[in-house]
This record gives C-alpha cells, structure tokens and sequence, in this order.
C-alpha cells in the first residue's frame, strides 16, 4: 500500500499534466483570437463650434472630411505612430500609437483667430469622447466604416508585363496618384533589353493611366508612346567583294493606346492586369550604314510614317498580361 500511493501520484500527474497544459493553451489562444487586429479611430466634430468642414489626412491620404455635427469610425490595421493632421498643414498635426484593440477619439474644431477659422484636431479621453460622440445626431453625414488597410497608400509596383506595350516583355515601374478621386491616376515606365549576338535592342513604353472602380479592381484605360532602338552589326561585302563590318542604328516611335482589367489593393500585395494594346507604328528612323574604315561605302538613312504591319496597316492587335507587387518606400515606424 505504501508503494502504491507514490505510484498513483505519478500516473496522475502524467495524464493530469498535459491536460492541464493543453487547456493553458487553449485559454491562451482564445485570449489572443479575442483581440481585434485593428485599432479603432473615432472622429467627431460637435456641434456649438463654427459651421464648416475640413479634410483629415492619414499619411499620405485622406480619411475623411470632417463636418459639422458629423462623425466617423474607422478602423485602422496597422499598429506603430500613426500622424492625423488638418489639410496639409503640417503645424496642426496630432501622433497616435496605434494598438490593436484600443479606441482613440479625435475631436474637430473650427476656432476663431484674427477673422479668420482655424481647423483644429486633438485627442480627448476615451470617457469624454464617447460621451460627445455618441451624443452627436447623424444629420449631415451618415456613420461611415472606412476600413484604413494601411496608415500609407502603396503607391508603387514593381512588375512584369509579357507581350503589351513593348511587344515582346518588359520590366516596369508603376506609381499611383489621385486615389482619392473616383478616377484614379497612374503613371507606367517600362525596360526591355535584348542582346542578340553583336545585335542589340532596347525598348522603353511609357503609358499614362486613368482607373475606374472602387476597392481592388479596376477598369484601366491608358495612352502613351513605345520608344525602340534597335543596332544592327553585320558583314556587307563591296563589288571588289571585300568584306567590311557594318553599323546601323534605328530609332522607331509607337502609340500604344490600351484598354483592360487591373487587380490592384491600396493597401500593397498582389498586382495584376490584363489589357488590350494595340501597337501603332508612328514613325520609324532607319539609320545610316556604317563600313568601319570605309566610310566611303556608307549608305544613306531613311524615315517612313505610318508604316504598315504587312496587311494589317499601321495598327498592329495587341495583348498584354501583367503580374507584380505594390509596396511603399517609407519605411515603418
């Protein structure tokens, strides 16, 4: 009996440990599932102030606009100091610490100073602030829920485009502008370079491009010009059939209009886009051929217009599909 007693104990603390400890866990992980991954901004501008209105900034971009007997709930995914300020007047600027699970109140005023308002944001205890808030009439603005993915707009991407405006691939720059607006801008910048043996080509597109839709897709439509070099080095041999290294340097210019689907997220990560973009041949410049150390046998240039693709005419149907990344170059707090 008196061995028996301490072996019972151990096989009891051997089934009952790894009980007790799961169970730690599980408590563990529904205490930290319980927390929210966003932080909530609250902004109100109450009523007894100046009639009028102002723009919030996060970042790089607009929030919301703050008026009168109005308030907003957004939430914000991004933890780290976040800066708020009124317009784009850096002197009336306010810095949170955003944590996941906290509530912060922003109150808007509008001040009198030397016959003029003054916009005006700052914090106010979570106590006082809910009170205002909640007190505040949804008159002028409906309550809004704006989901801030990210304190920065990512307004860059990086990514590769096969066949499209350079014809063959290109590795391109993209960057975003007037997110704010229901039409949004871009401006694309693209390089290819392909050596072949002593021939060489490079090809730049650029395109300037108007986005149409809300949240992550987008209708694209853009406009812009293909610039291609091209260098050709070759053997031409004379009527005395000596043969002589040659040069030639051709310069051509496209229009590359464009229409199609572009997967782009504000707050960064996958791009993609799929578009149609005809080829049309501006002008092409074919260079002077060049005979090392014979210049005499040099042939003259030429420059065409409009010049067809075989039957097609000037316009030759195109595709292109384009994958890649969008990301800010600020770096995180």
């Amino acid at each position: 009996m008196k061995n028996y007693l301490p072996m019972q104990l151990v096989v009891s603390l051997v089934f009952i440990f790894p009980i007790i400890s799961y169970a730690q866990k599980t408590d563990s992980v529904a205490t930290n599932t319980s927390i929210p991954k966003f932080a909530t901004l609250y902004i109100y501008h109450p009523k007894g102030d100046f009639v009028g209105d102002f723009k919030i900034h996060l970042g790089d971009s607009v929030i919301c606009k703050s008026k009168y007997n109005s308030k907003h709930e957004i939430k914000l995914y991004k933890e780290g100091k976040t800066e708020l300020r009124v317009n784009s007047r850096q002197e009336n600027t306010v810095t949170i610490d955003v944590k996941f699970g906290e509530k912060y109140f922003l109150k808007c005023r509008l001040l009198s100073s030397d016959n003029s308002l003054i916009p005006t944001i700052k914090l106010t205890d979570t106590l006082r602030g809910r009170i205002e808030y909640q007190e505040i009439r949804k008159v002028r603005d409906s309550l809004k829920t704006i989901k801030a993915l990210d304190t920065v707009p990512q307004r860059n991407t990086i990514y590769m485009e096969l066949c499209g405006q350079a014809g063959i691939y290109s590795f391109s720059y993209d960057w975003l502008f007037r997110i704010n607006k229901k039409v949004k801008n871009s401006v694309s910048f693209g390089l290819a370079i392909i050596p072949a043996h002593w021939d060489l080509f490079v090809i730049a597109p650029v395109s300037y491009n108007f986005l149409f839709g809300k949240k992550n897709n987008h209708l694209e439509l853009g406009i812009g010009p293909t610039f291609f070099f091209q260098k050709f080095t070759n053997w031409e041999y004379t009527n005395s059939s000596v043969g002589y290294l040659t040069v030639r340097k051709d310069y051509f210019l496209f229009a590359s209009p464009k229409v199609g689907y572009r997967y782009q997220k504000l707050h960064g990560g996958l791009f993609f886009k799929a578009t149609l973009s005809p080829i049309i041949n501006i002008v092409q410049y074919f260079g002077v051929v060049k005979f090392k150390n014979a210049s005499r046998f040099n042939l003259p240039g030429s420059i065409r217009f409009f010049e067809p693709w075989g039957e097609l005419g000037p316009v030759l149907p195109w595709t292109g599909v384009s994958i890649g990344y969008s990301f800010d170059f600020k770096k995180k707090k």
